[in-house]
């Protein structure tokens, strides 16, 4: 999706409020997938009005040691979520990049192993999440990983 200014989302978001309305009147022509895929659309794009108002940055948790971000990536093993620290941020972004460390993400365990939660500013998009009918608005970063040539550090 091309990036536009919060007005033209919200005009789009409106535009698809009234096709789902009138495809509502005309129940017997139009089927529920329709309406349901408008209504989806109607809240995609009132989350891109949301977020070009705040020109598209977003704020995330991130890793980091005294104060510095660590190269890391979120993964999900058998055991469930943890942090897989990596030698540098050009292996974090590399496919199968050298995992150094792994880090439960529990407070108590990120605080053992040395390191800090804190605060980063990044460019974001919008994706639909969910599965099914179950589809809704996520804000997520552009990028994969965080460095410190795509986000700031705010705390």
């Amino acid at each position: 999706m091309s990036v536009l200014d919060a007005e033209k989302y919200r005009e789009l978001a409106k535009d698809a409020r009234q096709r789902l309305n009138e495809s509502w009147e005309r129940s017997d022509t139009d089927g529920a997938l329709s309406q349901w895929a408008l209504g989806r659309q109607e809240s995609e794009y009132l989350a891109w009005a949301q977020l070009a108002e705040n020109n598209f940055i977003s704020s995330y948790q991130a890793l980091a040691k005294d104060g510095k971000l660590v190269p890391y990536k979120d993964i999900d093993t058998k055991f469930g979520w943890c942090y897989a620290i990596f030698e540098s941020f050009e292996e974090a972004n590399k496919l199968n990049g050298k995992i150094i460390e792994f880090v439960g993400t529990g407070d108590r365990a990120i605080k053992n192993k040395g390191y800090e939660k804190i605060t980063v500013q990044a460019k974001s998009k919008v994706i639909l999440g969910g599965k099914g009918w179950t589809l809704f608005p996520v804000v997520v970063p552009v990028e994969k990983v965080f460095t410190p040539d795509n986000c700031q550090i705010v705390k």
